[in-house]
């Protein structure tokens, strides 16, 4: 009997303070913390319920790797919603592939014909299209990398660094061969 009359006396009580505005959210006062993509926190401050938050620091920051640079792009929420509760906001990136040089290398006597293309990480390429001047009794059958040896012709660009490709030129009139970059 203790028990309920105790558990009544609490939830009057309650009901009581609610009543009289004790409770009330209006005045509430929440934590908005801003942070970098790994969690660091930037900046935070404290919101009146029902007010915008606003970031007041240096603009966010994600260091470059091999293939892509980072832009900021805003926030993973609405910055202009009321808070009604502790929140917290991160920086989002967008991926800016960074640009490679394909060069592309044919030899004609002592002369070394070279021109490049750019291409950015991710991107699609085609070489097929770059074809050097031959002379008659030579076909050209297409690029090979001077780095590691393989043949390139087209998909999406995966290498992490400048590369120089040499042509691959066949000789028609005699058995099969091919000599590379010679003409």
């Amino acid at each position: 009997m203790k028990k309920i009359t105790f558990l009544l006396l609490c939830l009057s009580t309650t009901l009581c303070l609610w009543g009289c505005g004790k409770f009330d959210n209006q005045n509430a006062i929440y934590t908005v913390r801003f942070v970098n993509e790994n969690g660091i926190e930037l900046y935070s401050q404290l919101v009146k319920s029902g007010e915008k938050p606003s970031y007041l620091a240096e603009e966010p920051t994600k260091d470059s790797d091999n293939c892509y640079d980072y832009a900021f792009s805003g926030w993973n929420g609405d910055l202009n919603a009321p808070i009604t509760k502790n929140k917290t906001f991160t920086a989002k990136f967008d991926r800016i592939g960074k640009k490679f040089n394909i060069t592309f290398e044919t030899t004609n006597g002592a002369i070394l014909s070279i021109s490049k293309i750019e291409i950015e990480y991710g991107e699609n390429y085609d070489v097929t299209s770059y074809e050097p001047k031959i002379p008659s009794g030579y076909e050209f059958k297409g690029w090979k990398n001077k780095a590691d040896d393989k043949v390139i012709t087209k998909g999406v660009w995966n290498y992490e660094e400048d590369i120089v490709v040499i042509s691959l030129i066949e000789e028609v009139d005699s058995e099969k061969s091919w000599t590379e970059g010679v003409y």
